[in-house]
């Protein structure tokens, strides 16, 4: 669980999943890091 005051994002679906990074990596400072996932995707 996180602390209050913390933000926690569990997923984020989107078509467009690099302009949405570009969008909050702009407007709020978010860094990203990729997730291997079963399928093989990212």
């Amino acid at each position: 669980m996180t602390s209050h005051g913390h933000f926690h994002w569990n997923e984020l679906m989107t078509p467009d999943p690099e302009r949405a990074k570009q969008f909050y990596q702009k407007t709020i400072g978010w860094t990203f890091e990729g997730m291997p996932m079963e399928d093989g995707a990212t």
